[in-house]
């Protein structure tokens, strides 16, 4: 699955700070349709990504359902 995402960066400055961009409904819907062939447990996502030409591996977290 591929998708294209724009949003606006957010940084979170919780106890362990990290950056993330939330995925606009249309998209989500889109995920969530395919959510149980994708996770590889508790509804967590691997994603390959990419910003620019810097190429990035992390996850989607499931939130709110």
């Amino acid at each position: 699955m591929e998708l294209r995402i724009r949003g606006k960066l957010i940084h979170w400055r919780g106890p362990s700070p990290f950056h993330f961009v939330a995925i606009p409904a249309a998209q989500g819907a889109k995920i969530k349709a395919r959510a149980r062939e994708l996770t590889y447990g508790w509804g967590v996502i691997p994603v390959r990504g990419t910003i620019g030409s810097t190429a990035f591996t992390t996850s989607l977290f499931p939130r709110d359902g």
